[in-house]
Parts: structure tokens; sequence; C-alpha cells
């Protein structure tokens, strides 16, 4: 999994806000959850800046006896302080877990608000576990593996399956997974990712959606249909047309959810998801600079003022970083020239 550097530098003493969302995607409600935030490396909590009565324990930010409604999520905020002694190129990682992890209806994940994949992103799912970009939602007895056996992938040795641990189940049950995305600003976004289907029959569930409400709200936009049976297909969806057709705004809570609904075990039933990447538009910054001059006399005199004014301009596509801006003043002084009559 590859992922494009984030670009916020915050310097030692300077303070960090996190924000931390569980979700419960199910349809009972969680009661009794544990919320934990080990604090990362190189950073200081902030006394007191837990929201809802969270509590420092062991370099650990904890919310306990949290209830997490159905089909919704509970936000929880606080703050830190980079160290004295963190040196430049340290990065400040934060992650974030619940418990318990399993309630009647589904399961519900925790992530770190920050965790968002960018333009760029691309994952081949050859780490043993999902990255943190990602996040999963089950029902019943919905399975999500990352799993290593080379006759189900696209390419490398693993790839995502979505399936069922039991066969023949009783009931239908839901396996997803979603990834969480910052889009804000961007254009031309495509989401490209090969898939599978393995014997599942086709439901309303099985597909790729949409949400640009954190998770609270989905689309459906794409079906995974049963034509490429066995066989890989590589599809690309096009994010930008279908935010205009749903009345999606991109932003950066955005959410990409594959999905299958379905009784048996992979591979009688079930879908295999591989190399998946987030696509944009380049964004080149364009700058122009403009110099202005002003004084109050027209007429320059020693010991008078000069006012300069400059104007950067950015009217390209993207943002520029680390501008220098350098200017050269030269004086030049003419002696007077005197005729003799």
């Amino acid at each position: 999994m590859t992922q494009p550097p984030l670009s916020t530098v915050i310097l030692p003493g300077g303070i960090i806000n996190y924000t931390v969302v569980a979700e419960n995607p199910g349809l009972s409600d969680i009661t009794g959850a544990t919320i934990t935030n080990p604090l990362p490396a190189n950073a200081v909590y902030v006394a007191n800046s837990a929201s809802h009565g969270g509590a420092l324990n062991n370099r650990a930010v904890t919310w306990t006896n949290q209830t997490v409604p159905a089909g919704s999520n509970v936000t929880r905020t606080f703050q830190v302080r980079v160290a004295n002694s963190a040196e430049p190129g340290d990065i400040v990682i934060n992650t974030a877990s619940a418990s318990p992890a399993q309630q009647p209806g589904g399961h519900y994940t925790v992530q770190g608000g920050i965790e968002a994949a960018t333009c760029g992103f691309s994952d081949d799912f050859e780490a043993v576990e999902l990255g943190r970009y990602w996040t999963t939602y089950t029902t019943n007895n919905g399975r999500i593996r990352v799993a290593e056996n080379t006759n189900f992938t696209h390419s490398g040795r693993r790839s995502i399956w979505l399936d069922t641990d039991i066969d023949q189940g009783a009931i239908n049950s839901h396996a997803a997974i979603i990834l969480h995305a910052d889009l804000t600003e961007r254009t031309g976004v495509k989401f490209d990712f090969w898939w599978r289907n393995d014997g599942d029959e086709l439901h309303a569930d099985d597909g790729v959606f949409l949400s640009d409400d954190n998770g609270a709200n989905w689309v459906k936009v794409f079906a995974l249909n049963r034509d490429y049976l066995g066989n890989y297909h590589h599809t690309t969806i096009d994010i930008d047309a279908e935010a205009v057709a749903y009345g999606l705004t991109l932003n950066h809570q955005f959410k990409i959810k594959l999905q299958g609904y379905d009784n048996y075990a992979f591979n009688g039933d079930g879908y295999a998801i591989d190399d998946v990447s987030l696509s944009c538009d380049s964004q080149t910054p364009n700058l122009s600079i403009t110099q202005l001059v002003s004084t109050a006399q027209p007429l320059i005199e020693p010991g008078d003022a000069i006012t300069y004014t400059i104007v950067v301009a950015n009217d390209g596509s993207g943002s520029a970083q680390a501008v220098r801006i350098l200017m050269i003043c030269r004086l030049i002084s003419t002696a007077p020239t005197w005729t003799k009559l």
C-alpha cells in the first residue's frame, strides 16, 4: 500500500487536534463500549482536553461505558502537544481502537479523524492486515479476510475476500471494506479496482456505494454482477460524475464501500477484491508576482520612506508550498553636478 505524504507540518510545542469517530452501522445500539486512543510517539497530552469525560491512563486517552446508537456514530476529541524532543522529519501517527468489536446486528470500527486517503493512494493488499485508511462493515456471519492464495489474486500473493464464516447460513450477511478519503477541492477523481465473483447471486446490497457524510447515508453506483463469474474484471468508477448524479460533495468525509451480501463461504459464494487505487487530476500551482512602489512625495529626498508592496497570486489548480520570495533593493546615489559661470 502507498499513500502520498501529508502536507501538515507541526513544530515542537505545536498543538494537534485529534477527532475519533466510532461507527455502528448495525441494527442494534452498542452499549458499554470502550474507546481507546494511545498517544502517538513524541506527543504530550494536553490536560483536560478530552471531550465527553475522556481521561488519560497509561499514555492512552480512554472513554469508557460509551453508547453508540444503531446506524450512527459518536465523535470524541482531544489534543496533544508535539514534544520539544521531536526532531525534524519525525512523523506523528495516531491510532485508535474500540471494544467490544461486535454486537448483534453488525460490527463497528473506529478510525482516527485524520486517517484519510488522498489522490495517488493505492493498495494491492500484500500486507497481512488492512491499512489505516480502511474500515470494515459486517452483519451476522459476514467475514473479511486478507487472504493469501494466488489462485484468487489479480496480482501478487494476497487479495481481499468478502464472504461468510459458515456455509448456507440461515440468513444472508454483509461483508464490506470502506475506504475513507479526503477529496476536498479535487477534480477528475477516479476509483479503480479489480474484482471477481465466485458464486455470489446478485443482490441489491452487492456493489460499490458512496457517502459524503462519513457513512451516515449511502448511494449505490455499481453492481457486482455475475457476468464475470470466476474471472477478474477491471472497473473504473468516475467519482466526479457519480457525485454530480447523486448530489454528493467531494469533501473530507467521503467514503467508498465495496460490499458483498450472501450466505456461503468463499469460493462457493463471495467476492475477491484486488489492486485498488484512487486518482485525480494533477494540481499544479501557477504563481505570478506584482510589485508596487509608493512614496509620500513625488520627489524622494534623503530620509524619505519608500513603501514596497509585493503581491503573489496563484491561479493554478494546486497549492504552492515552501514558496520563497526574494527582493533585491539597490540604492543609486547621484552626486550634484556644478557648472562654473
